[in-house]
Protein backbone atom coordinates (compact mmCIF):
# COMPACT_ATOMS: atom_id res chain seq x y z
CA UNK A 1 0.00 0.00 0.00
CA UNK A 2 1.13 3.13 -1.35
CA UNK A 3 1.81 6.12 2.12
CA UNK A 4 1.65 9.14 -0.86
CA UNK A 5 -2.31 10.35 -1.11
CA UNK A 6 -3.58 9.49 -4.82
CA UNK A 7 -5.59 13.04 -6.50
CA UNK A 8 -8.84 10.77 -5.92
CA UNK A 9 -8.55 10.41 -2.42
CA UNK A 10 -9.47 13.31 -0.23
CA UNK A 11 -6.01 15.39 0.44
CA UNK A 12 -5.93 16.31 4.10
CA UNK A 13 -5.63 19.92 5.21
CA UNK A 14 -2.20 19.58 6.76
CA UNK A 15 1.38 18.51 4.23
CA UNK A 16 1.34 14.60 4.73
CA UNK A 17 4.60 14.77 6.01
CA UNK A 18 2.98 16.60 8.96
CA UNK A 19 0.07 14.33 10.00
CA UNK A 20 3.02 11.46 9.54
CA UNK A 21 4.69 13.15 12.38
CA UNK A 22 1.31 13.61 14.42
CA UNK A 23 0.30 9.48 14.57
CA UNK A 24 3.76 9.12 15.19
CA UNK A 25 3.86 11.55 18.27
CA UNK A 26 -0.03 10.38 19.62
CA UNK A 27 2.10 6.76 19.28
CA UNK A 28 4.54 7.49 21.74
CA UNK A 29 2.40 8.91 24.35
CA UNK A 30 2.55 6.48 27.13
CA UNK A 31 -1.35 6.09 28.09
CA UNK A 32 -2.04 3.43 25.46
CA UNK A 33 -5.90 3.59 25.66
CA UNK A 34 -6.40 6.87 24.66
CA UNK A 35 -3.28 7.14 21.86
CA UNK A 36 -5.28 3.94 20.22
CA UNK A 37 -8.32 5.45 20.70
CA UNK A 38 -7.22 8.71 18.74
CA UNK A 39 -5.08 6.89 16.44
CA UNK A 40 -7.82 4.81 15.69
CA UNK A 41 -10.29 7.96 14.83
CA UNK A 42 -7.28 9.52 13.25
CA UNK A 43 -6.92 6.59 10.74
CA UNK A 44 -11.01 7.09 9.24
CA UNK A 45 -9.67 10.72 8.23
CA UNK A 46 -8.33 9.14 4.30
CA UNK A 47 -6.67 5.34 2.92
CA UNK A 48 -3.56 7.19 3.04
CA UNK A 49 -3.76 8.31 6.77
CA UNK A 50 -5.27 4.89 7.89
CA UNK A 51 -2.09 3.05 6.79
CA UNK A 52 0.10 5.11 8.47
CA UNK A 53 -2.24 4.84 11.98
CA UNK A 54 -2.08 1.23 11.14
CA UNK A 55 1.84 0.77 11.39
CA UNK A 56 1.22 1.88 15.02
CA UNK A 57 -1.30 0.26 16.20
CA UNK A 58 -0.46 -2.97 15.26
CA UNK A 59 3.60 -2.21 15.79
CA UNK A 60 2.63 -4.39 19.36
CA UNK A 61 0.35 -7.15 19.63
CA UNK A 62 0.21 -8.63 23.11
CA UNK A 63 -2.33 -12.19 22.38
CA UNK A 64 -4.61 -13.40 24.72
CA UNK A 65 -4.22 -17.36 25.41
CA UNK A 66 -7.35 -19.44 25.46
CA UNK A 67 -7.78 -18.91 28.47
CA UNK A 68 -8.83 -15.95 27.71
CA UNK A 69 -10.68 -16.03 24.78
CA UNK A 70 -14.36 -15.90 26.83
CA UNK A 71 -15.52 -12.52 28.59
CA UNK A 72 -16.78 -14.30 31.66
CA UNK A 73 -13.46 -15.65 32.31
CA UNK A 74 -12.63 -13.85 35.64
CA UNK A 75 -8.64 -12.47 35.05
CA UNK A 76 -6.33 -12.34 32.25
CA UNK A 77 -2.30 -12.17 32.90
CA UNK A 78 -0.52 -9.01 33.70
CA UNK A 79 0.11 -6.79 30.83
CA UNK A 80 3.70 -5.37 32.19
CA UNK A 81 4.18 -3.91 28.49
CA UNK A 82 1.21 -1.51 28.49
CA UNK A 83 -0.31 -2.44 24.96
CA UNK A 84 -3.44 -3.42 24.14
CA UNK A 85 -4.51 -7.24 24.49
CA UNK A 86 -6.29 -8.88 21.26
CA UNK A 87 -8.02 -12.39 21.22
CA UNK A 88 -6.39 -14.65 19.21
CA UNK A 89 -9.68 -15.27 17.47
CA UNK A 90 -9.88 -11.96 16.63
CA UNK A 91 -6.29 -11.44 15.35
CA UNK A 92 -7.15 -14.54 12.69
CA UNK A 93 -10.00 -12.80 11.52
CA UNK A 94 -8.14 -9.65 11.00
CA UNK A 95 -5.37 -10.80 9.00
CA UNK A 96 -8.00 -13.19 7.23
CA UNK A 97 -9.62 -9.64 6.55
CA UNK A 98 -6.81 -7.67 5.68
CA UNK A 99 -3.69 -9.63 5.27
CA UNK A 100 -1.24 -6.46 4.75
CA UNK A 101 -1.79 -6.09 8.32
CA UNK A 102 0.55 -8.66 9.04
CA UNK A 103 3.49 -6.28 8.03
CA UNK A 104 2.90 -3.91 10.92
CA UNK A 105 3.17 -5.81 13.56
CA UNK A 106 6.84 -5.98 14.86
CA UNK A 107 6.39 -7.39 17.95
CA UNK A 108 4.61 -9.98 19.29
CA UNK A 109 3.96 -11.06 23.30
CA UNK A 110 2.62 -14.57 22.78
CA UNK A 111 0.72 -15.85 25.52
CA UNK A 112 -0.48 -19.32 25.41
CA UNK A 113 -1.82 -22.80 26.74
CA UNK A 114 -1.00 -25.82 25.94
CA UNK A 115 -4.50 -26.18 25.06
CA UNK A 116 -3.59 -24.13 22.36
CA UNK A 117 -1.29 -26.78 20.91
CA UNK A 118 -4.34 -28.93 18.78
CA UNK A 119 -4.69 -28.08 15.30
CA UNK A 120 -2.62 -25.96 13.33
CA UNK A 121 -4.37 -22.64 13.80
CA UNK A 122 -1.43 -20.84 16.10
CA UNK A 123 1.51 -21.88 13.28
CA UNK A 124 -0.66 -20.43 10.75
CA UNK A 125 -1.23 -17.51 12.11
CA UNK A 126 2.46 -16.91 13.17
CA UNK A 127 3.93 -18.00 9.53
CA UNK A 128 2.15 -14.82 8.14
CA UNK A 129 4.27 -12.42 10.54
CA UNK A 130 7.51 -11.77 8.01
CA UNK A 131 8.29 -8.37 9.50
CA UNK A 132 8.59 -9.51 13.36
CA UNK A 133 11.48 -7.86 15.32
CA UNK A 134 10.51 -9.11 18.76
CA UNK A 135 8.93 -12.28 19.99
CA UNK A 136 8.03 -12.88 24.40
CA UNK A 137 6.48 -16.31 25.05
CA UNK A 138 5.32 -17.31 28.34
CA UNK A 139 2.76 -20.13 29.01
CA UNK A 140 -0.22 -19.38 31.66
CA UNK A 141 -2.31 -21.82 33.43
CA UNK A 142 -5.69 -22.56 32.38
CA UNK A 143 -8.61 -20.41 34.26
CA UNK A 144 -11.07 -23.23 33.72
CA UNK A 145 -9.19 -25.27 36.47
CA UNK A 146 -10.99 -22.95 39.09
CA UNK A 147 -14.41 -24.12 37.67
CA UNK A 148 -17.23 -21.82 36.38
CA UNK A 149 -17.77 -18.40 37.21
CA UNK A 150 -21.61 -18.33 38.38
CA UNK A 151 -21.87 -14.38 39.03
CA UNK A 152 -19.03 -12.97 37.39
CA UNK A 153 -17.81 -8.85 38.14
CA UNK A 154 -16.86 -9.60 42.52
CA UNK A 155 -13.83 -9.20 43.89
CA UNK A 156 -13.97 -13.17 45.65
CA UNK A 157 -14.05 -13.93 41.28
CA UNK A 158 -10.89 -12.47 40.38
CA UNK A 159 -8.24 -15.05 40.08
CA UNK A 160 -4.25 -14.56 38.99
CA UNK A 161 -3.05 -16.22 36.21
CA UNK A 162 0.38 -17.12 36.51
CA UNK A 163 2.80 -18.24 34.58
CA UNK A 164 3.35 -22.34 34.13
CA UNK A 165 6.38 -24.32 32.63
CA UNK A 166 5.98 -25.81 29.59
CA UNK A 167 8.67 -28.37 28.01
CA UNK A 168 10.16 -27.30 24.40
CA UNK A 169 9.86 -30.87 23.26
CA UNK A 170 5.98 -31.07 23.82
CA UNK A 171 5.61 -28.39 21.41
CA UNK A 172 3.65 -30.02 18.02
CA UNK A 173 6.42 -29.91 15.10
CA UNK A 174 4.23 -27.32 12.82
CA UNK A 175 4.53 -24.77 16.10
CA UNK A 176 8.38 -25.62 16.80
CA UNK A 177 8.71 -24.64 12.93
CA UNK A 178 6.71 -21.43 13.37
CA UNK A 179 8.58 -20.00 15.90
CA UNK A 180 11.99 -21.41 14.51
CA UNK A 181 10.87 -19.19 11.46
CA UNK A 182 10.14 -16.45 13.28
CA UNK A 183 13.57 -16.63 15.15
CA UNK A 184 15.72 -16.88 11.89
CA UNK A 185 13.80 -14.27 9.95
CA UNK A 186 16.32 -11.37 8.67
CA UNK A 187 14.18 -8.37 10.62
CA UNK A 188 14.14 -10.74 14.07
CA UNK A 189 16.38 -9.21 16.95
CA UNK A 190 14.49 -9.88 20.22
CA UNK A 191 13.45 -13.17 21.83
CA UNK A 192 11.86 -13.38 25.43
CA UNK A 193 11.34 -16.49 26.79
CA UNK A 194 10.00 -17.58 30.11
CA UNK A 195 9.40 -20.96 32.08
CA UNK A 196 10.43 -22.71 28.99
CA UNK A 197 12.34 -25.63 29.73
CA UNK A 198 14.18 -27.73 27.46
CA UNK A 199 14.85 -24.89 24.59
CA UNK A 200 17.26 -26.15 22.28
CA UNK A 201 19.87 -23.12 22.25
CA UNK A 202 21.46 -24.21 18.92
CA UNK A 203 18.42 -22.86 17.05
CA UNK A 204 19.95 -19.66 17.81
CA UNK A 205 23.47 -19.73 16.89
CA UNK A 206 23.12 -18.43 13.26
CA UNK A 207 20.11 -16.07 14.01
CA UNK A 208 20.39 -11.91 13.74
CA UNK A 209 19.30 -12.04 17.33
CA UNK A 210 20.46 -9.21 19.69
CA UNK A 211 18.83 -9.50 22.38
CA UNK A 212 17.82 -12.28 24.92
CA UNK A 213 15.66 -12.66 27.60
CA UNK A 214 15.32 -15.49 29.03
CA UNK A 215 13.28 -16.12 32.64
CA UNK A 216 13.30 -19.30 34.40
CA UNK A 217 14.36 -21.05 31.58
CA UNK A 218 16.23 -24.33 31.39
CA UNK A 219 18.39 -24.58 28.23
CA UNK A 220 18.82 -27.87 26.60
CA UNK A 221 22.28 -29.39 26.71
CA UNK A 222 23.46 -29.85 22.65
CA UNK A 223 24.27 -32.61 21.73
CA UNK A 224 27.41 -32.40 18.69
CA UNK A 225 24.81 -34.16 16.04
CA UNK A 226 22.02 -31.44 17.31
CA UNK A 227 24.70 -28.58 17.01
CA UNK A 228 26.65 -29.62 14.57
CA UNK A 229 26.34 -27.45 10.82
CA UNK A 230 27.92 -27.17 7.98
CA UNK A 231 27.72 -23.36 7.46
CA UNK A 232 30.94 -21.59 7.74
CA UNK A 233 28.82 -18.44 9.97
CA UNK A 234 30.09 -16.89 12.68
CA UNK A 235 27.69 -17.32 15.78
CA UNK A 236 25.00 -14.89 16.64
CA UNK A 237 27.01 -11.91 18.66
CA UNK A 238 24.43 -10.40 21.53
CA UNK A 239 23.82 -7.43 22.28
CA UNK A 240 22.03 -7.64 25.02
CA UNK A 241 21.64 -10.33 28.32
CA UNK A 242 19.22 -10.89 30.41
CA UNK A 243 18.82 -13.77 32.74
CA UNK A 244 16.94 -15.35 35.79
CA UNK A 245 18.66 -18.77 35.97
CA UNK A 246 16.05 -21.67 35.74
CA UNK A 247 19.55 -23.80 36.05
CA UNK A 248 22.76 -23.71 36.83
CA UNK A 249 24.18 -24.41 33.57
CA UNK A 250 22.16 -21.93 32.02
CA UNK A 251 25.34 -19.17 31.23
CA UNK A 252 27.80 -22.67 29.85
CA UNK A 253 24.77 -23.36 27.47
CA UNK A 254 24.09 -20.17 26.17
CA UNK A 255 27.81 -20.13 25.46
CA UNK A 256 28.07 -23.21 23.13
CA UNK A 257 25.67 -20.71 20.78
CA UNK A 258 26.07 -17.69 21.56
CA UNK A 259 29.10 -15.14 20.83
CA UNK A 260 29.19 -12.44 24.23
CA UNK A 261 32.24 -10.70 23.03
CA UNK A 262 30.06 -7.70 21.93
CA UNK A 263 27.47 -7.54 25.11
CA UNK A 264 26.87 -3.85 26.02
CA UNK A 265 24.21 -4.73 28.57
CA UNK A 266 23.58 -7.23 30.81
CA UNK A 267 21.05 -8.00 33.59
CA UNK A 268 21.07 -10.99 36.12
CA UNK A 269 18.67 -12.09 38.43
CA UNK A 270 20.04 -13.68 41.52
CA UNK A 271 17.64 -16.70 42.73
CA UNK A 272 19.44 -19.78 43.86
CA UNK A 273 22.86 -20.83 45.25
CA UNK A 274 25.92 -20.86 42.43
CA UNK A 275 24.02 -17.99 41.04
CA UNK A 276 27.41 -15.68 42.13
CA UNK A 277 29.48 -18.31 39.61
CA UNK A 278 27.50 -17.94 36.66
CA UNK A 279 27.54 -13.91 36.91
CA UNK A 280 31.12 -14.22 36.85
CA UNK A 281 31.67 -16.34 33.78
CA UNK A 282 29.40 -13.76 32.23
CA UNK A 283 31.35 -10.84 32.78
CA UNK A 284 34.32 -12.81 32.23
CA UNK A 285 33.14 -13.25 28.92
CA UNK A 286 31.86 -9.67 28.34
CA UNK A 287 34.90 -7.32 27.07
CA UNK A 288 32.83 -4.52 25.93
CA UNK A 289 29.91 -4.16 28.91
CA UNK A 290 29.06 -0.83 29.76
CA UNK A 291 25.18 -1.28 31.31
CA UNK A 292 25.12 -3.90 34.06
CA UNK A 293 21.74 -4.24 36.51
CA UNK A 294 21.98 -7.21 39.25
CA UNK A 295 18.78 -8.26 40.98
CA UNK A 296 18.31 -10.18 44.17
CA UNK A 297 15.31 -12.17 44.42
CA UNK A 298 13.13 -12.64 46.92
CA UNK A 299 14.25 -16.32 48.07
CA UNK A 300 18.13 -15.33 47.34
CA UNK A 301 20.35 -17.37 49.78
CA UNK A 302 22.96 -15.33 50.30
CA UNK A 303 22.44 -11.19 50.79
CA UNK A 304 25.99 -10.38 50.05
CA UNK A 305 25.89 -12.16 46.58
CA UNK A 306 26.23 -8.66 44.82
CA UNK A 307 28.78 -7.45 46.78
CA UNK A 308 31.01 -10.76 45.91
CA UNK A 309 30.41 -10.56 42.54
CA UNK A 310 31.83 -6.71 42.29
CA UNK A 311 34.12 -6.36 44.47
CA UNK A 312 35.87 -9.84 42.30
CA UNK A 313 35.69 -7.81 38.79
CA UNK A 314 36.44 -4.55 40.14
CA UNK A 315 38.53 -3.95 36.95
CA UNK A 316 34.64 -4.07 34.85
CA UNK A 317 33.95 -1.79 37.46
CA UNK A 318 36.59 0.59 37.14
CA UNK A 319 37.03 0.73 33.31
CA UNK A 320 33.95 -0.14 31.27
CA UNK A 321 30.61 -0.10 33.57
CA UNK A 322 28.79 3.58 33.05
CA UNK A 323 25.27 2.51 34.21
CA UNK A 324 24.32 0.17 37.19
CA UNK A 325 21.26 -1.21 37.93
CA UNK A 326 20.74 -2.62 41.74
CA UNK A 327 17.69 -4.04 42.47
CA UNK A 328 16.26 -5.99 45.57
CA UNK A 329 13.48 -7.90 46.78
CA UNK A 330 14.85 -9.68 49.76
CA UNK A 331 12.57 -10.34 52.63
CA UNK A 332 13.20 -7.55 54.71
CA UNK A 333 13.06 -9.58 58.13
CA UNK A 334 16.65 -10.89 57.44
CA UNK A 335 18.17 -7.81 56.72
CA UNK A 336 18.62 -6.77 59.93
CA UNK A 337 19.94 -9.68 61.69
CA UNK A 338 22.85 -9.40 59.23
CA UNK A 339 24.63 -6.25 61.17
CA UNK A 340 25.48 -4.77 57.63
CA UNK A 341 23.86 -2.99 55.07
CA UNK A 342 22.62 -4.18 51.80
CA UNK A 343 23.37 -1.28 49.37
CA UNK A 344 26.20 -0.17 50.89
CA UNK A 345 28.07 -2.98 51.14
CA UNK A 346 27.24 -3.67 47.52
CA UNK A 347 29.41 -0.98 46.65
CA UNK A 348 31.98 -0.08 49.68
CA UNK A 349 34.17 -2.91 48.05
CA UNK A 350 35.11 -1.52 44.93
CA UNK A 351 37.90 1.13 45.35
CA UNK A 352 37.31 3.55 41.93
CA UNK A 353 34.16 3.65 40.00
CA UNK A 354 35.91 5.67 37.13
CA UNK A 355 33.23 6.12 34.68
CA UNK A 356 30.12 5.36 36.26
CA UNK A 357 27.58 8.03 35.21
CA UNK A 358 24.31 6.41 36.40
CA UNK A 359 23.58 4.43 39.26
CA UNK A 360 19.67 3.36 39.46
CA UNK A 361 18.07 1.73 42.65
CA UNK A 362 14.66 -0.27 43.32
CA UNK A 363 14.03 -1.47 46.65
CA UNK A 364 11.01 -3.09 47.51
CA UNK A 365 10.49 -2.25 51.31
CA UNK A 366 7.79 -3.47 54.15
CA UNK A 367 7.21 -0.48 56.40
CA UNK A 368 7.78 -1.73 59.32
CA UNK A 369 11.98 -1.77 58.22
CA UNK A 370 11.88 1.54 57.26
CA UNK A 371 14.81 2.33 59.83
CA UNK A 372 16.82 -0.37 58.47
CA UNK A 373 16.37 1.10 55.20
CA UNK A 374 16.83 4.64 56.18
CA UNK A 375 20.39 4.35 57.73
CA UNK A 376 21.53 1.99 54.84
CA UNK A 377 20.61 4.88 52.06
CA UNK A 378 21.97 7.54 54.61
CA UNK A 379 25.58 5.76 54.40
CA UNK A 380 25.27 5.20 50.52
CA UNK A 381 24.63 9.19 50.11
CA UNK A 382 27.79 9.52 51.87
CA UNK A 383 29.55 7.02 49.60
CA UNK A 384 28.04 8.17 46.11
CA UNK A 385 29.05 11.51 47.23
CA UNK A 386 32.61 10.79 47.16
CA UNK A 387 34.02 12.12 44.30
CA UNK A 388 37.60 9.56 44.68
CA UNK A 389 35.45 7.04 44.07
CA UNK A 390 32.71 8.13 41.64
CA UNK A 391 34.35 11.24 39.48
CA UNK A 392 31.91 10.69 36.26
CA UNK A 393 28.78 10.39 38.48
CA UNK A 394 26.05 12.46 37.16
CA UNK A 395 22.90 10.93 38.20
CA UNK A 396 21.42 8.48 41.19
CA UNK A 397 17.69 7.30 40.88
CA UNK A 398 16.17 5.44 43.98
CA UNK A 399 12.82 4.05 43.95
CA UNK A 400 10.77 2.58 47.02
CA UNK A 401 8.37 0.27 46.41
CA UNK A 402 6.33 -0.26 49.54
CA UNK A 403 5.04 -3.83 50.23
CA UNK A 404 1.63 -2.61 52.38
CA UNK A 405 1.13 -5.45 55.08
CA UNK A 406 -2.85 -5.92 55.01
CA UNK A 407 -2.48 -6.04 58.76
CA UNK A 408 -1.08 -2.48 59.50
CA UNK A 409 -4.51 -0.60 59.27
CA UNK A 410 -4.90 2.94 57.53
CA UNK A 411 -1.26 3.04 56.70
CA UNK A 412 0.06 6.09 54.82
CA UNK A 413 3.57 6.36 53.19
CA UNK A 414 3.49 9.99 53.91
CA UNK A 415 3.74 9.16 57.95
CA UNK A 416 7.13 7.84 57.09
CA UNK A 417 10.32 9.42 56.21
CA UNK A 418 10.15 7.94 52.34
CA UNK A 419 8.15 11.11 51.65
CA UNK A 420 10.79 13.71 52.72
CA UNK A 421 13.60 10.86 51.92
CA UNK A 422 16.09 13.58 49.47
CA UNK A 423 15.74 16.42 51.68
CA UNK A 424 16.13 14.71 54.98
CA UNK A 425 18.38 11.58 54.34
CA UNK A 426 20.24 12.51 51.13
CA UNK A 427 21.86 15.36 52.34
CA UNK A 428 25.29 15.33 50.67
CA UNK A 429 23.59 14.18 46.99
CA UNK A 430 21.06 16.64 47.72
CA UNK A 431 23.74 19.51 47.93
CA UNK A 432 26.03 18.17 45.29
CA UNK A 433 25.95 18.50 41.61
CA UNK A 434 24.50 14.95 40.94
CA UNK A 435 21.25 14.74 39.43
CA UNK A 436 18.88 12.87 42.29
CA UNK A 437 15.78 11.34 40.98
CA UNK A 438 13.26 9.46 43.70
CA UNK A 439 10.54 8.30 43.76
CA UNK A 440 8.20 6.25 46.31
CA UNK A 441 4.77 3.79 45.74
CA UNK A 442 3.12 1.26 47.10
CA UNK A 443 1.00 -2.07 46.27
CA UNK A 444 -0.36 -4.94 48.06
CA UNK A 445 2.14 -7.08 49.62
CA UNK A 446 2.51 -10.23 52.39
CA UNK A 447 0.60 -10.18 54.97
CA UNK A 448 3.25 -12.71 57.14
CA UNK A 449 6.54 -10.02 57.99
Amino acid sequence: MSLTPTAEENSPSLPFDVLCSVAAALASEPAWESKFTTLSALSRCCSSLRAVCQQHIFHTINLCPRICDSSRRPSRPDNDYHVPSILFRELERILEHNLGIARYIRALHYNSHPSNFTGNRVSRLLDKLGELESLRVTFFVDISEFGEVEDYGTEDENYDINPISVNWQSFPSNLQNSLIGLINLQSFRRLDMEHVINFPVYLLKFSRLQMLHLAHCRILIPSALSHSSSEERAPTQLRSLYLAPGARVNADVLRTALDFSSIRVLEFEFVYQGDEEQVGELLDSTPQITSLALRIGRRCPDINVVSSVLAAHDRVCRDLLQHLCLSSKLEPRELPKSNNFLLFNMLKDVPSWDVLETISITLEEVPQFSDYYVKDLEKLDKHLSNKSIFPALRKVSISIELVINYAIDDFNPDDGPWSKLPEMHLLNLAHSSIDVDYSVGDFPGYSDY
